[in-house]
């Protein structure tokens, strides 16, 4: 459930990064350079994953939207990041 959206520039992440964190994402579509691309499935807490990522190079924000105990999506309590991928 983590997950890369692809976006046009690093100011594009940073606008995309704060709505996912306020929940504000109406509208985001409009940043996507391209179709999100798969990091990670489900993984337990604690665990971790190894991969080799094949994503193109650019600017991506990283965000799981697993649901909390109560509910929220994890990109309202801070599971997103800017990521960019060089080669």
């Amino acid at each position: 459930m983590d997950l890369g959206f692809p976006v046009k520039s690093k100011k594009a992440a940073q606008k995309v990064a704060k709505a996912l964190l306020t929940g504000h994402e109406k509208g985001l579509e409009k940043l996507a350079a391209g179709p999100p691309v798969g990091f990670a499935g489900p993984i337990s807490t604690g665990a971790f994953q190894q991969e080799v990522i094949t994503a193109k190079p650019g600017w991506y924000v990283q965000a799981c939207f697993m649901p909390t105990q109560d509910g929220r999506p994890h990109t309202l309590i801070g599971m997103e990041r800017i990521i960019k991928i060089v080669k």
